[in-house]
């Protein structure tokens, strides 16, 4: 709903307008210096920073917000989705720095896991998550080519989980063992 859309503002904190836009709220710190925003669903707000690697997220509608400071690669703007966020889903997190890995956390938690088998050839430029499937784009800068991976079974991944991949220039096929959950 954009008349309660979360923003991102200055010194860290997330703003909320009830109004589209008209008034601001007075924000809430989240712990990141700066970053960008995804809406889970109602009153579910996930930010994903510019350079730190960090993720912050709130259930409450950015009331408040928990801050996890080893939730995501080492560097790099972090690209992050999730689901279920109120009631145990996962946070998935992803750098935008070459040679990284993709992550999965359990809502609440500390801890991530690596999903991904290797590391990620690029940097990951999004994550998108729909119907129980994981994409990620990946832009390669040494060729300038950009690539779409996927899991099926981003809930159970690990980092042996094979990732089928596709070439977003040329819609070749690079990996073909399209998994199965």
């Amino acid at each position: 709903c954009l008349s309660k859309a979360p923003s991102f503002g200055h010194a860290g904190k997330v703003f909320k307008s009830s109004n589209a836009g008209f008034t601001w709220d007075t924000g809430v710190a989240s712990g990141i210096t700066g970053g960008s925003i995804v809406s889970v669903k109602k009153d579910q707000v996930l930010v994903g920073g510019l350079s730190d690697g960090k993720i912050a997220w709130s259930t409450d509608g950015s009331a408040s917000a928990t801050t996890w400071k080893t939730a995501t690669p080492s560097s790099g703007r972090v690209q992050v989705v999730a689901d279920k966020l109120d009631t145990g889903g996962f946070v998935y997190a992803a750098s935008g720095t070459t040679a990284q890995d993709i992550k999965r956390l359990a809502a609440g938690s500390t801890i991530s896991t690596d999903i991904f088998n290797g590391t990620v050839d690029g940097g990951v430029t999004g994550l998108a998550l729909r119907d129980g499937v994981l994409n990620a784009t990946v832009f390669r800068t040494s060729d300038n080519e950009s690539f779409l991976y996927r899991t099926l079974i981003p809930t159970t991944a690990v980092s042996t989980t094979a990732w089928s991949s596709r070439d977003a220039n040329t819609s070749t096929t690079i990996l073909t063992s399209w998994l199965r959950s």
